[in-house]
């Protein structure tokens, strides 16, 4: 099973239900349904996935963290929330969570 430093729990802590389906729903049902949920999954194993390619790279760690740092976890909700809003074209300026990932 892969191993992921965010959740779809940590995801609606950050983004509102209704937006969140918004961001998601790509067949347009109206619901985190079995294809908005798969959606979600991907944007959060991506963002694991480069954290893990940019540690790797940088410092050679063993990966994926067991147990995962806070640090890791804050980074990979900010890079999956930016890019959900990202996939929908949502601009920078309009992007709540822009400011963070650049942080990252």
């Amino acid at each position: 099973m892969a191993s992921y430093y965010c959740s779809q729990a940590d995801i609606s802590g950050e983004i509102q239900p209704s937006d969140l389906i918004a961001l998601c729903d790509d067949n347009q049902a109206g619901m985190m349904d079995a294809a908005a949920l798969a959606v979600l999954q991907q944007v959060i194993a991506n963002a694991s996935g480069y954290i893990d390619s940019k540690v790797a790279n940088i410092y050679g760690a063993q990966l994926p963290f067991n147990p995962i740092p806070s640090s890791v976890a804050s980074m990979a909700l900010t890079i999956t929330c930016y890019r959900l809003f990202r996939r929908r074209e949502v601009p920078d300026e309009k992007n709540k969570f822009a400011e963070a990932y650049q942080d990252v």
